[in-house]
Order: C-alpha cells, then sequence, then structure tokens
C-alpha cells in the first residue's frame, strides 16, 4: 500500500511540474505573439517543446489523481494518509513560493516607470512583455497552488488530519509564514530606508531600485497574511502546542532582535562618534542623517514585529507549554544569551584595551593611537550585548530550567570561550613581556609596549567572564537532585510485594526469604492514603444527578490537587489549575456488544519496577464510532485483583490526547461505575468515552503504567475524556520566558 501511495504521488509530483512548466511557457511565447513581438518568429522550438510537456504531462497527472481520488473516496486512511498530504503540501508550499516570486517582478517591472530614475530605462514594449509574461506566470502559479490547497482542505473536512499529516501541513504553513514574515519585513525596512533618504535628497541610495522592494513588500504580505488568518481561524487549537509552530515563533523572533538591536546598535555608535569628534563614523562622511536611514529603518520595522512575535509566543505557552515546546524556547534563549555574552565581552575587552593604551602610553613616553573610534566601538558592542544578555539570562531559575541541556549548553559555552581566550591572552601577555627583556637593547618607549596593557586587559574579561561562569555551574549542580544510590536492583516481584503484607512461614525446604521490609510510620500512612485514595476514587464513579460529568470532573480535579497519593507531582499541585478535557459529547455514549476473549496471555512493558505485567483477553467490546464498526480487547489481570480492563488508543493520540493511549475503565481500580452499564441477562452493555482518563504515568515519570496493546488502536478520533496533560508552569515562567 505504500509503494502503491509512493508510485502514484511520485509520478503526479512529476507531471505536475511538467504541465506547469509547459503552461506557463506556452503563454509567455504566446504573448510575444499578440504584441507583435519580433521573437515570436523564431518562438517555434518553443511552442513544440512546451506542447510537448502539455500533452503528455497533463494526461499522466490526470489519470493518477484520478486513481488517487478513488483509493481515498474508498477507504478514509487513504484519504487521510501522509504520502497524499505530503504531495498537497509540497505542491502548495512550491507553487506558492513561486507565484510570490512572479507576482513580485510583475510588480516591480509595472512600478518602474512610477517610483524609479533609471538612467537608461528598457524600452515600453520590452517592460509590457515582461510584465505580462510574470503575470501570467504568476496567475497559472496561482491556480494550482489554490487547486492543491482546495483538495488538501476537503480531505481534513471529511477525515480529519492527525499525526503526520498534521506535522506535514504546519511544515507548509509555518514555512510559507516565515518566508512571507521575512520578505515583507525586510522589503519594508528597505523601502522605509529608501523614501527616507529621498526626502532628505540625498544620493547615498540614488542607483538603488524602489520598485523591486514594494513589490516584495506587497507580495510578502500576501503570503504571510494568508496563512496568518487560516492559521488563526482554522488551526490555532491544534498549532498552538506544536513544537514547529514554536521553531517558527523562536526564528522570527531571533530574526527581529537582530536586525532591530543592529539598527540601535549603529545609530548609537554613530551618535558616539560624532559626540566624541570622530570624523567620517562607518565611511558615512557628513551626510549623517541620511547615513542613519538604514539603521533607523530596520529599528523602526523590526522591533515592533519582536514585540509582537514574543507577544504570540507567550500567549501560547500561557496556556501550558508542551515539553519539545519548552526545549525550544530554552535553545533560544540560551543561544541568545551566549551570543550577546560574546559581544558584550568583546565590547568590554574593547573599552579596557583602549583606556589601557591611554594609560600606559604618558607613561612609557609614547603617543597612543586615536581612541575616539575605537572606544565608540566597544561602547556600543558592550550596551547593546549587556541589555540582550540581560534581558534574557537568569542567574537562577526554576529547577527544569537551570538543569535543562541548552543551559549547560550555554554553561560550558562561556567557561571553553572564556578559558580559551584567557589562554590565549596570557600566553600573549607573557610574549610581550619576554620579547622586550630578550632583546639586545630593550627600551622602555617602544610602541610594541602598549600590548601590555591591551592583553592585560583583554585578560582581565576573559577571567571575569570564565569565573562567574564557574560559579553559576557549581551553583546548578549544587541545586541538582541527588542521583539514586547505585546497586544491583531487586526483583520486580520483590518489590511489588506491600511491606505490610503478612507472610506465611516457609517449610525447611523453601528458600530464606528476603529481610522483612522495615515497617515506618510514613509507610502505614502511605497505605492508609492509598485505600483512601482508592475509595474516592470509586466515589466518583457512583455520583448521580443531572450534570454528572460536570460535577465528576470538578471534584475529580479538586482530589487531584490535593489528596496526597494524587499522581500529580507534588511541587506541581500548588499551580496546578485543573485537567483538561473534551467537550462532553453523547455522540461517545454507545451501545456494544462483549464477545467472550479468546483466553491467550498478553504482556504489556511497563517500563517500570512491575516489568511486564500479564493480562488475559477475556471479551471483545464491538461497538460503533462515527459509522465504523470499532472493536476493544477486554483485558483481565493474571493475578489477584483481576478485574477488566481496557486500554486504548484513537487518531487523536499523540496530538490531542497522550500518545500512549487513555483507560476507558478499570474495574480493579473502582473506575467503572459511569463508564461501563451492562444489561442484566444480555450481552449488550453501554459504554461512554466521555469518562476516558490518561494513566498515571502521564503526569509524572514516578509512575509506570501499562499502556494500550496495538489491537486496541482506533482509526478514528475518539474527542472525548481527558485531554493531554500539560505540566503547569509556575507563575513566574507563565509566558513562556524572557522572550
Amino acid at each position: 500500500m505504500i509503494l502503491r501511495r509512493l508510485y502514484i504521488y511520485l509520478v503526479s509530483a512529476a507531471s505536475l511540474v511538467v504541465v506547469a512548466f509547459g503552461i506557463a511557457g506556452l503563454g509567455s511565447t504566446f504573448i510575444l505573439f499578440f504584441l507583435n513581438d519580433p521573437e515570436w518568429q523564431f518562438s517555434r522550438t518553443s511552442i513544440a517543446g512546451y506542447g510537448a510537456a502539455i500533452i503528455v504531462g497533463l494526461p499522466v497527472w490526470a489519470i493518477h489523481m484520478w486513481i488517487a481520488r478513488r483509493y481515498a473516496l474508498r477507504d478514509p486512511a487513504e484519504r487521510a494518509s501522509a504520502i497524499r498530504h505530503l504531495y498537497f503540501y509540497w505542491a502548495c508550499l512550491v507553487f506558492a513560493i513561486f507565484f510570490v516570486v512572479n507576482l513580485n517582478n510583475a510588480l516591480a517591472l509595472a512600478l518602474r516607470p512610477w517610483l524609479d530614475n533609471l538612467p537608461n530605462p528598457p524600452p515600453p514594449s520590452e517592460g509590457t512583455r515582461q510584465i505580462l509574461q510574470s503575470t501570467w506566470n504568476a496567475l497559472v502559479l496561482l491556480a494550482i497552488w489554490l487547486l492543491h490547497y482546495r483538495m488538501a482542505a476537503r480531505d481534513r473536512s471529511a477525515v480529519g488530519e492527525q499525526g503526520a499529516s498534521a506535522t506535514l501541513r504546519r511544515w507548509y504553513m509555518y514555512v510559507a509564514l516565515f518566508i512571507g514574515f521575512v520578505l515583507m519585513l525586510y522589503s519594508g525596512a528597505t523601502v522605509l530606508k529608501l523614501l527616507w533618504a529621498n526626502g532628505l535628497n540625498s544620493k547615498l541610495y540614488q542607483y538603488d531600485s524602489l520598485s523591486a522592494p514594494v513589490g516584495s513588500l506587497v507580495t510578502g504580505f500576501i503570503l504571510w497574511s494568508f496563512h496568518a488568518r487560516v492559521v488563526a481561524t482554522r488551526h490555532i487549537e491544534d498549532d498552538r502546542k506544536s513544537t514547529l509552530r514554536a521553531v517558527e515563533g523562536f526564528l522570527a523572533v531571533a530574526l527581529s532582535i537582530t536586525l532591530a538591536l543592529y539598527g540601535g546598535s549603529q545609530i548609537l555608535y554613530y551618535s558616539l562618534a560624532r559626540l566624541l569628534g570622530v570624523d567620517n563614523p562607518g565611511g558615512l562622511g557628513n551626510d549623517i542623517l541620511a547615513g542613519l536611514a538604514d539603521p533607523a529603518s530596520k529599528l523602526i520595522v523590526f522591533a515592533p514585529a519582536w514585540l509582537l512575535v514574543r507577544t504570540r509566543l507567550a500567549r501560547d505557552a500561557s496556556t501550558g507549554e508542551a515539553k519539545r515546546q519548552a526545549g525550544i524556547r530554552r535553545l533560544y534563549v540560551n543561544l541568545a544569551s551566549l551570543v550577546s555574552l560574546a559581544a558584550m565581552a568583546s565590547g568590554a575587552g574593547q573599552v579596557l584595551w583602549t583606556l589601557a593604551e591611554q594609560a600606559e602610553a604618558p607613561m612609557i613616553g609614547v603617543s597612543p593611537f586615536d581612541w575616539k573610534n575605537p572606544l565608540s566601538i566597544g561602547i556600543t558592542l558592550f550596551a547593546v550585548g549587556g541589555a540582550v544578555w540581560l534581558a534574557h539570562w537568569r542567574q537562577a531559575p526554576p529547577a527544569e530550567e537551570r538543569q535543562s541541556a541548552s543551559r549547560r549548553l550555554y554553561l560550558w559555552g562561556a567557561l571553553l570561550g572564556s578559558v580559551m581566550a584567557g589562554l590565549a591572552f596570557a600566553v600573549a601577555l607573557v610574549y610581550s613581556v619576554l620579547q622586550q627583556l630578550l632583546q639586545q637593547n630593550p627600551r622602555l618607549n617602544d610602541l610594541s609596549n602598549l600590548d601590555f596593557g591591551h592583553y592585560l586587559a583583554a585578560l582581565f574579561v576573559a577571567l571575569v567572564v570564565g569565573l562567574y561562569h564557574w560559579q553559576v555551574m557549581r551553583a546548578d549542580a549544587r541545586a541538582r537532585p541527588p542521583a539514586p544510590p547505585l546497586g544491583p536492583a531487586e526483583p520486580a516481584a520483590e518489590t511489588a510485594t506491600p511491606p505490610w503484607a503478612a507472610t506465611a512461614e516457609l517449610s525447611e525446604g523453601e528458600p530464606t526469604p528476603a529481610p522483612a521490609a522495615e515497617i515506618t510510620a510514613a509507610t502505614l500512612q502511605d497505605a492508609i492514603d492509598l485505600a483512601d485514595w482508592r475509595r474516592r476514587v470509586g466515589d466518583l464513579y457512583r455520583l448521580k444527578g443531572d450534570d454528572v460529568i460536570a460535577e465528576f470532573r470538578r471534584k475529580r480535579d479538586d482530589l487531584f490537587k490535593t489528596h496526597p497519593q494524587s499522581p500529580i507531582e507534588a511541587d506541581e499541585r500548588s499551580h496546578f489549575a485543573g485537567l483538561t478535557y473534551f467537550a462532553p459529547d453523547p455522540a461517545f455514549r454507545v451501545k456494544a456488544r462483549m464477545e467472550p476473549g479468546d483466553g491467550n496471555e498478553l504482556e504489556i512493558e511497563t517500563g517500570g519496577e512491575d516489568g511486564k505485567i500479564k493480562y488475559r483477553r477475556v471479551g471483545k467490546l464491538v461497538f460503533k464510532l462515527d459509522g465504523e464498526e470499532c472493536s476493544l480487547t477486554v483485558l483481565s489481570l493474571v493475578q489477584y485483583a483481576g478485574g477488566l480492563f481496557v486500554p486504548f488508543k484513537d487518531a487523536t493520540a499523540g496530538q490531542e490526547t497522550y500518545g500512549g493511549g487513555r483507560y476507558l475503565f478499570d474495574t480493579a481500580k473502582d473506575t467503572d461505575g459511569l463508564v461501563l452499564e451492562p444489561t442484566p441477562g444480555s450481552t449488550e452493555v453501554t459504554v461512554d468515552f466521555n469518562y476516558a482518563y490518561n494513566p498515571s504515568c502521564v503526569y509524572g515519570e514516578r509512575w509506570a503504567c501499562p499502556l494500550a496493546p496495538p489491537e486496541n488502536t482506533l482509526k478514528v478520533a475518539v474527542r472525548a475524556g481527558e485531554r493531554m496533560y500539560e505540566h503547569p508552569a509556575e507563575p513566574e515562567q507563565g509566558s513562556g520566558g524572557p522572550v
């Protein structure tokens, strides 16, 4: 099946490119005919080539798409397949980008006579031909783009979009968003720069085209605004927790802050240099106002963009960050800290280098070098780098942030850089001293002696940076939780036995039992709390009333927040705001038929001390959901407690719900009262998926749980019951961090 899909959609993609090439080329050639262009006389070979591409490519594409459509209409799994959606979103992205390129070219050519004063403009006929050809190409590419976007949208509305298909859609959407964002803002900054210079009648940018960035601004806005609106109106709930959305957002933040700070640093440098009396700072001469057009335009455009994207990321994070989203944020924050630290340290070194030179030169009787321009550059680097570093760096963040891999990357990178720089400057410092001592006629008033102050200043900065980050690393190490004790693990069977369980006296032929576990007050209290927890959970499933589900969820949230046996980690309970659920839906309360199972045993690996747990297939629930025949194996534990247990996965797993699946009910844990309603004397039962819940291992790593076996995977999306659990952010981190 996979090979068939690969064949169909690879052929479709190749033939689509051939068809697009042929239609665009043939139309562009016939434009020569309508304009009576002399080149028309030499276009017969081109017409033959483009015509052949259409005659061959169009039927091949149409036949394979017809075959693909037949398979898709027959089988929802075919229609939802990742390979089919890879083809659609590849076509959407590629043809959207080429549409923007051609539309940009057409707009730039059309605006050129109005916005540019070219010394040798092209003849009007040539300009018209190029505009019409670029417009035709853009229309062809737009039609193909919209056709494939529409086909993908129909698939989404018919069968939904989960897993790899949803990921492919995000790749298309967020790559297009980022390209449009960059094109729009960079072109906007260029337009502002040129208008600024033209308003001052400056000749600094007299040979730069204004029509090209205006065209890019318009087309970038079209690409960005279309995809931004689609995401905001149709996909925001699905995408708010996606990694790709976070990656696109932090890339946009990184680009915006980089260009905004570049502009700000240039303005600061020019201002300092002029205040200190530097002639021609940065090669601008005396045309300072026009020279500020480039950095000021970048600051004006990219600073608001930085704030807007940062607000979007903070809004996403305020609902709770997924683990990978938090990882992306930490990586961005610590990389920004590392780069800004390098700029700040370089600026500090430049300032101290210059000041040391000015102080040492009179002592040894030499004339110092000019200090104004180097000091301006050093202060600028130190101020801008320091501001960014302070905005991102946190010396003592919460524990999860403090032990993250990206923070360790920053600390080790900073330490390595400072040690390597210190080593180099220490060698250079000793060299500058030995060089003078070993000369035949050493003299104090040698210009090379200024290097002593230079290298000493740089070595001082490297030592300060290195010592500071060494202290931070030690503090992080002290804050790290202790590692578990080393030694052989106890057998699972022994650890599974409660320490308060009584053991009968063994006969002489039996092996000597292990020493009894120590019973402490805390151990006994755990046993009492566990009994109370199970009783309270069972009480939840025996509620009655008009709005049982709402009352069930309210009391369950309260139990999770307050009970000592709650699966929620103890340090999270203080800011635990409740679990997230799908809205109650009576469509997921269904009649089912209980059929006998085959009685075979099934082992499920928990990944914890219990290892593999044995179950027996005692039955099968057969029912219909969303018009599709479904079945779930009913398991029974092959040891004390037994009971009936139904774990399951569905099409929402890994996106809207936990990837390992959820539990429908477990009679051994008393979680079946509102879920399983048997009919006396009949194999017919009613099951309610609105009470589906997450296994305990979702909430913390200290839990190990049996997850749904492959045979209990449903193709339909069960949007009922408990949703994906997001670990609550601490109050000060609720905005997603300093981004």
